[in-house]
């Protein structure tokens, strides 16, 4: 089931689709409430613990949390917020999940989604965290031109959590109007793009970037691309035509994964320009000072790319570098390289910030 289930999802290698929302706004001086979802909501009450079990509202249920061994910390764990993605719900939008009324119980995590990556799981270990779909299997569901989701099925889990925040943070004691998007690596990526969509706007307020905002990379795939890649891998499952979506939907969702990571091995799971939730390259967007956030924080790990800078790289290399960037090919950068401690510190510190820092 598509829930608030912790894990954004390892790294961007590892299918990651990341999101963490911090709630703040909450009285009495200090960060009193942080919403922990993607399966875990955690409730800073304040105060010693009570001997009682912990409820909620949300969802049109009372949700039973726990006590967490933190003083003054309850726990609300497994909180749905869209219907599981099987059967017709494969390849298309999120629907949301409507509550049965009566009790739910809210102390154990849920499985995680099959599409799930690790998200950011420091910060004091209070953070939310969204489990949702990441676009590893292909999109095969534009068969009808009106489909309200395309591509992007991830953005749209995690539009479907935003939502969710907006309609019950309040429960937590979280203030809707005070929502921080955080994302590390392919979850930096995301918070990028959802910074920028149209139809995310009023959902986030602020967002924390860090080691990767897409914003560098120019070239975001379009949704032919996206789509010839999911035609791509029906014929290798099947390959008769027209492409049978029924009979792929039913298929298990391990197979089904197994076959994508055999026909696209080493490709790099993205979002594209679909036209609903990406309108236009994250960089051209910015370029138009299209910047609708309250604030924005972003930054890198030290050495992002220091590993990646081959061996005998000399001068030369540095020089050939800074010629081929769009954005800091001036005399400042190159005299500032010539600083750094070594060739391969200079090469990394050159692609961390044209890749992950400059156009935001």
């Amino acid at each position: 089931m598509s829930g608030l289930n912790g894990g954004f999802i390892g790294h961007h290698q590892a299918l990651a689709s990341e999101i963490i929302l911090r709630m703040t706004g909450i009285t009495t001086g200090a960060w009193r409430a942080w919403l922990y979802v993607a399966g875990l909501c955690w409730l800073l009450i304040g105060g010693s613990a009570l001997a009682v079990t912990p409820t909620a509202r949300a969802n049109g249920e009372t949700l039973l949390g726990i006590q967490s061994p933190a003083p003054g910390v309850n726990a609300f764990l497994g909180i749905p917020f869209a219907q599981p993605p099987l059967g017709a719900l494969r390849w298309s939008a999120p629907v949301d999940y409507v509550g049965h009324g009566g009790t739910r119980p809210a102390s154990t995590f849920s499985p995680a989604c099959m599409q799930t990556m690790r998200i950011l799981d420091w910060y004091r270990g209070m953070a939310e965290s969204f489990g949702g779909r990441r676009d590893v299997f292909p999109d095969l569901a534009r068969a009808k031109a009106k489909a309200k989701a395309k591509a992007n099925f991830g953005l749209w889990d995690q539009l479907a959590a935003l939502r969710w925040v907006q309609r019950n943070i309040a429960a937590f004691g979280g203030d809707p109007k005070r929502v921080t998007v955080f994302g590390e690596s392919a979850g930096a990526g995301d918070a990028a793009a959802l910074m920028l969509a149209p139809v995310a706007q009023g959902l986030l307020h602020r967002a924390i970037l860090q080691s990767g905002s897409n914003v560098g990379f120019p070239d975001i795939r379009s949704l032919a691309d996206e789509q010839a890649r999911g035609v791509a891998l029906a014929r290798a499952i099947d390959a008769a035509l027209p492409v049978n979506l029924a009979a792929l939907r039913a298929l298990l969702a391990a197979e089904l994964l197994q076959r994508a990571e055999t026909v696209f091995q080493g490709h790099y799971h993205a979002p594209v320009l679909d036209g609903d939730i990406i309108t236009a390259q994250l960089n051209e967007q910015l370029k138009r000072k299209n910047r609708p956030l309250q604030q924005l924080i972003i930054g890198t790990n030290a050495n992002e790319f220091y590993a990646r800078v081959p061996d005998g790289a000399n001068d030369r290399a540095v020089d050939q570098a800074v010629a081929r960037a769009r954005l800091l090919n001036t005399p400042e950068v190159r005299q500032l390289l010539a600083t750094s401690a070594d060739v391969a510190t200079a090469l990394d510190r050159l692609a961390t910030a044209e890749a992950m820092l400059c156009q935001a």
